[in-house]
């Protein structure tokens, strides 16, 4: 590929007699390692997954990117360990047309990039769920935060900051409430073990995208916390849509 042979050469250019320099763009340097971790764990466990999948033949539901958080009664895909199956999303799922009753995903789809692998994994999940099957998907509500930063609700922003952000981030990072918003809507480039959010969405373009793609019933759904994550619940978006 034309790009990945320019990036080798440049940083080959800067290595030879700055390499000091490459602390300038660290942020940069840290994903694209996150992104290769993900690459190396795909390419190192699809075949065993391929091979797994058919064990899973009983089980009717679907969770993706759960990450360690594993569902009982739901096959588990994330693209790293312990996921029942191994697998990058990017590259489709691993299933038959009309396979599920349920994919459920929750904080995930953020961390897809937009438009193309966003599109194509509702596309995807449209796919492998069989006619009158629930698509129930949460996500980070970045239309809430902007009305409550133009209301200046300062309840709301300190009780996010203390939910989310009071044991990783340091009181020099957040200086007003804009700063809450940001990283609401991208994370933290910076810290290791957490990827970065390529996307925002709202009820209105998250339910228009997934409308586009052939369900024919999108709604708000109420918080399951036999699923879900409570400590996300006062700033997630729930929705259902019905193939």
């Amino acid at each position: 590929m034309e790009i990945l042979e320019q990036i080798k050469n440049k940083i080959a250019q800067v290595e030879k007699t700055n390499p000091e320099l490459f602390q300038n763009i660290n942020n940069s340097i840290l994903q694209l390692s996150k992104d290769l971790d993900a690459v190396i764990s795909f390419k190192e466990n699809r075949a065993m997954s391929l091979v797994d999948i058919p064990k899973f033949d009983h089980l009717k539901k679907l969770q993706v990117g759960g990450g360690s958080k594993i569902l009982n009664g739901y096959i588990n895909l994330d693209i790293f360990k312990p996921a029942d199956i191994v697998w990058d999303v990017r590259s489709g799922l691993p299933f038959l047309d009309n396979r599920f009753n349920e994919i459920f995903c929750e904080h995930f789809f953020e961390h897809l990039d937009f438009p193309k692998s966003a599109i194509y994994f509702l596309k995807e999940a449209f796919r492998t769920l069989k006619k009158g099957g629930n698509f129930k998907i949460v996500v980070p509500d970045c239309g809430k935060p902007l009305m409550e930063y133009s209301l200046n609700n300062k309840k709301y922003f300190e009780k996010i900051k203390e939910i989310c952000y009071s044991s990783r981030i340091s009181d020099m990072e957040i200086n007003s409430n804009i700063d809450v918003v940001n990283y609401l809507f991208r994370d933290q480039f910076d810290n290791p073990k957490y990827t970065v959010h390529w996307w925002g969405y709202d009820n209105k373009n998250l339910s228009k995208m997934i409308k586009k793609i052939g369900f024919r019933s999108i709604k708000k759904w109420e918080f399951d916390d036999t699923i879900c994550n409570p400590k996300r619940k006062d700033y997630s978006l729930y929705l259902l849509a019905i193939k």
